[in-house]
């Protein structure tokens, strides 16, 4: 072999060898970044919400007199199931028709300082990645994205409208039996999922909360539904992350803060 051959060679090489060597490296800071990312900031206190508004005589939950009856209550938060209605190609209160931009436009000037949690129910349904655009163009119409979070079970959707500019909150509802080692691991792949697409924060029923889920998520903002009783409340405050419970109380909604 010609002595230019055995150099070209040995220089392929090389360059082979450097290119592997950035590959790794790069996969490796992304692990690191995935497993060591903080979660994100939380609340000064814990908040109590609304959980579908308060019921009346007459007045449905998830309507939009029951929203503003919890809002006039003194409310820090909604919870509100959406779909959207692909015959008007606008996004609804889930069960009714009414249009999620007259929620925001009669609530959200008349009080500056509610947050809306949005329950996307069936967000398996349609294009993601067209759909979170729309919602982000009405949100921002109305100059709320800082007061918006987008929840749902639905992994891949979810993440459409994390990059569209939303706070998201993935709704998580594990399998496996509480304290065994399959739900243990369950929750650990949660976590796992929340590290990579950095979402806001994890939902989930109250009841569905211990050891397991404290183990596997540490310090990541945690949203549960539904408490109405006063003795849930401790062992709930005793895990730090905590950030809003939702509540029928009107009496809680008042309060505000979680004490």
């Amino acid at each position: 072999m010609k002595t230019w051959q055995r150099r070209f060679g040995l220089v392929a090489l090389t360059a082979l060898a450097g290119l592997a060597l950035l590959l790794l490296l790069a996969w490796g800071v992304t692990w690191l970044r995935f497993r060591l990312a903080p979660p994100p900031a939380p609340l000064n206190q814990p908040q109590f919400w609304s959980h579908h508004g308060l019921t009346a005589p007459g007045i449905e939950k998830n309507s939009l007199p029951a929203l503003e009856l919890a809002a006039q209550a003194g409310a820090l938060g909604l919870e509100l199931d959406i779909e959207y209605d692909f015959k008007t190609n606008a996004f609804v209160l889930l069960g009714f028709d009414t249009p999620l931009y007259e929620v925001f436009t009669r609530l959200a000037p008349a009080h500056p300082q509610l947050q809306f949690w949005l329950d996307y129910k069936p967000m398996d349904q349609g294009d993601p990645s067209l759909l979170a655009p729309r919602l982000r163009e009405l949100v921002q119409a109305q100059g709320l994205m800082q007061r918006v979070w987008v929840e749902s079970w639905h992994k891949k959707a979810l993440v459409y409208y994390k990059q569209a500019g939303f706070r998201t909150l993935y709704w998580a509802a594990p399998r496996a039996a509480p304290g065994s080692l399959e739900g243990l691991q369950e929750w650990h792949k949660i976590r796992a999922y929340l590290v990579q697409h950095q979402h806001d924060g994890v939902s989930g029923d109250v009841e569905n909360w211990g050891p397991d889920q404290r183990q596997a998520l540490g310090n990541w903002p945690l949203f549960l539904f539904t408490v109405n009783r006063r003795n849930e409340l401790p062992p709930l405050l005793a895990h730090t992350p905590l950030q809003v419970i939702l509540t029928d109380r009107a009496d809680w909604l008042s309060q505000g803060e979680v004490r």
